[in-house]
Order: C-alpha cells, then sequence, then structure tokens
C-alpha cells in the first residue's frame, strides 16, 4: 500500500539510484525466479532466506503467487540454481519436519510483528476486507493467528502437492548465460515433473458501485488517519486497457511528486494535511483498489481533510488537467518502470510476475506508445465512472481511548 506519500517515495527512490550504481559490478550474475501461481489466500509458506559468497536465494509470497528467487555468478548457474530449486521444492514435498517446527519461529513471528504489533497494518488488514467483501483479496496474505497455530504437516504437504505443479508455475532466467545451456539444464531437472489437474482458482473480481461505505476504528496510533479506496479495474480486468492506464496517471497526477495536487494544495498551501499519498496498481490479477491515505494536521478532523481530498478528486472530472501534469505523470510511469529494471533480480521479477497474471510481459515495450494515446479527455471519463461517492470504502482510523487506571 503506497500510501506514506511522495516525500518516502523519494527515499526509496534515492535508494534504487544507489543500487543501480551496485549492480553495474554485477553484470556478470544471473538470476533465476520460480512464480508458483495460486489460489489467492495461500495459507502457509515459510520465507527461507539464505546468503552466500555470490549467491542470493531466498522466497517471498504475494497475494496469487510464491516466488522462489536465487541470484549468483552466471558461470554454473544452470547446474546450480536449477537443481537447487528442484531440490528446495522436493524437500517440501518430502514433508520435512523442519518446516512445521519453524512455524514458530517464522510465520507466527512474522503474523506479530507485520501486522499484530503495527497499529497501521492491523487498520489496514480491517480496511482490506472492508474494500474486497466478495474477493479473497481482502484476505491478509499470511493469515489470522489462529489459523497458522492450527497448520500441521498433512496440510503443508497436501498444500504443496496441490499447486507446485509444472503447468502452474512460470520459470524465469535472466542474466549473462547461454540459452541453449540454461535450457537444457531446465529440461534436464523439470522435464520429467508431469502435469496435474489444478483446482479451480477463487474468482478476483470484485463488484463495485456497493454504495458509500464508512467505519470508524479505534487503535493504539500516534496520530489519525484516513483511509480511502475506490473498487477499480486493471489491465486484467477492464474492457478498454486504455481504463486501467488512465487511472494510473490519475493516481499521479494527484500524488506523483511535491507539485502534484494532493501534496502541493491540501499539504503545502491550504495546510489541511500533514502526509497523504495515493497508490494504484494496473498489474494485477483480478480488480484492484484506487486508494488514498491520509494524516491531517493538527486541528484538523478526519471528515475535513476526507472533504479535501474528495473536493480534488471531484476537480479532476470537470476542471482542465494541465499538460505538463499529464506529461510528468506519463514521465514518472515509465522512469518508475526503469528504475525497477536495474537488476537482473527486478527484470526476472517483473517477466515472472507479468505472466503470473496472464499478461504478456513484452507489453511493456509498448508502453511509451501506449501512454501517449492517453489524453486529458480519458482521464475525465475514467475519474467521472469510478472515483464518486457510490464506489467509495472510509476507513477512520482514530487514537485509542484507553480507560483510566
Amino acid at each position: 500500500f503506497p500510501a506514506f506519500g511522495f516525500r518516502q517515495r523519494l527515499l526509496r527512490r534515492t535508494h534504487q539510484i544507489f543500487h543501480r550504481r551496485i549492480m553495474l559490478r554485477q553484470c556478470h550474475n544471473a538470476s533465476v525466479e520460480l512464480h508458483v501461481h495460486l489460489a489467492e489466500r495461500a495459507k502457509i509458506v515459510r520465507c527461507l532466506q539464505r546468503r552466500h559468497d555470490a549467491r542470493q536465494e531466498f522466497a517471498f509470497r504475494a497475494v496469487g503467487q510464491i516466488v522462489h528467487q536465487n541470484q549468483k555468478q552466471a558461470a554454473g548457474i544452470a547446474a546450480d540454481v536449477v537443481a537447487r530449486a528442484d531440490q528446495r521444492l522436493e524437500t517440501l514435498a518430502d514433508g520435512a519436519q523442519y518446516v512445521v517446527a519453524d512455524l514458530d519461529a517464522v510465520a507466527l513471528v512474522e503474523r506479530r510483528q507485520r501486522t499484530d504489533d503495527n497499529p497501521n497494518a492491523r487498520a489496514y488488514e480491517q480496511f482490506s476486507k472492508m474494500a474486497y467483501p466478495n474477493s479473497p483479496k481482502g484476505e491478509s496474505v499470511i493469515g489470522p493467528m489462529a489459523e497458522i497455530e492450527s497448520i500441521a504437516l498433512n496440510d503443508l504437504t497436501d498444500w504443496y502437492k496441490t499447486w507446485y505443479a509444472p503447468n502452474n508455475a512460470t520459470l524465469v532466467i535472466v542474466g549473462d548465460v547461454n540459452p541453449t545451456d540454461a535450457i537444457n539444464e531446465v529440461k534436464k531437472y523439470f522435464a520429467d515433473k508431469k502435469p496435474q489437474t489444478l483446482p479451480k482458482r477463487p474468482s478476483v473480481i470484485q463488484p463495485g458501485f456497493r454504495g458509500y461505505q464508512e467505519k470508524t476504528v479505534q487503535l493504539p496510533v500516534q496520530v489519525p488517519m484516513v483511509m480511502m479506496a475506490f473498487n477499480v479495474p486493471t489491465l486484467t480486468t477492464a474492457k478498454d486497457p486504455k481504463t486501467a492506464y488512465s487511472l494510473s496517471l490519475l493516481a499521479d497526477v494527484l500524488d506523483g511528486g511535491l507539485s502534484a495536487r494532493l501534496e502541493k494544495r491540501l499539504v503545502r498551501e491550504k495546510q489541511l494535511l500533514a502526509s497523504v499519498g495515493s497508490g494504484y496498481s494496473a498489474f494485477s490479477r483480478g480488480d484492484g483498489l484506487f486508494l488514498i491515505q491520509a494524516t491531517p494536521r493538527d486541528g484538523v478532523t478526519l471528515a475535513q481533510a476526507k472533504q479535501a481530498i474528495i473536493a480534488e478528486i471531484d476537480a479532476l472530472k470537470t476542471q482542465p488537467i494541465a499538460q505538463s501534469e499529464l506529461t510528468r505523470a506519463k514521465t514518472n510511469t515509465m522512469t518508475s518502470l526503469i528504475y525497477s529494471q536495474d537488476s537482473i533480480s527486478g527484470q526476472a521479477q517483473m517477466i515472472g510476475s507479468l505472466n503470473s497474471i496472464g499478461l504478456d510481459d513484452r507489453m511493456v515495450f509498448n508502453l511509451p506508445k501506449t501512454l501517449d494515446s492517453i489524453t486529458e479527455s480519458d482521464l475525465h471519463a475514467a475519474a467521472s465512472k469510478y472515483l464518486v461517492n457510490d464506489n467509495l470504502t472510509v476507513l477512520n482510523v482514530v487514537k485509542e481511548n484507553k480507560p483510566n487506571k
């Protein structure tokens, strides 16, 4: 949820530039990713991270997929990386006891640290259920504590055998490798893996326009905040791809830099908000959310903050959008794409992620031409259709009132 505003993204961009310089020294590396496509809510996956001299190997969960990634020196990548991926999956298939033994040390601790002990994460978990009432995307990836504690070894092995099939995975190899040798090694370790019948994945379509919804929760936060979301399509669900690209550019017009509308008008000029951020991803399986999160300044209520944000959104529907705003939004989109591919692991992740949701990764090469075709009227149309009160979910998060002892 990219809801911490432009300043935090600027810090991340600085890190990306620094990381880019480091990666220039690693041009002889290669990265392998195995994307396993799952039901949107993966019950349990142990997150592994091992670091060796010139190799990085780890796995991470995301909504709808698990990514096993390995990066090492290109020399011997096929014989080492692909074989290790095969061995790791076989270990999981055998139901190794250490997986269950590590649940308390990994999954339970992760749940406590990232969600239960984080008021903002707890707020977003509640907010997701409000915004996605009919979609598995409304559930947290790691799941509730009670479910994690109840998982047994047979649950893990059954889950693995259900989803880890060659016809349910995308293998990506990026880097300084010999394509013929790499493909031969892949065949050596994976050719005997037989396709299997897969369960039907649950629908991730979330009907919008359910009527205005608003809720207030008390949590041990330091400052109040308001979360707002409009249910919107993505590239995988929009009837016209222009809709998804227009929504992406609208998010950037609102919060794409210090001169973007929310930052400029509500933070600096009117001084109603202490911080604000918006986010939307066109590259997602199923329907998505157009998100806005804001923290008001002292003396400003959440209702006033919400109304100020809605006023700025309404202005997108009828008032002119300057050509400079549209150009900046398109430029920001392209630069973010470029920075994301600075590392070979970033390239592998992009290719695997797009293919895992049914999109052709080669579409990114046509993105400049596609964005050039998006006009001011396209943004007006998208805002008028989707960014409306009847399609809005709001969660007000206020400081918890603790009883006097």
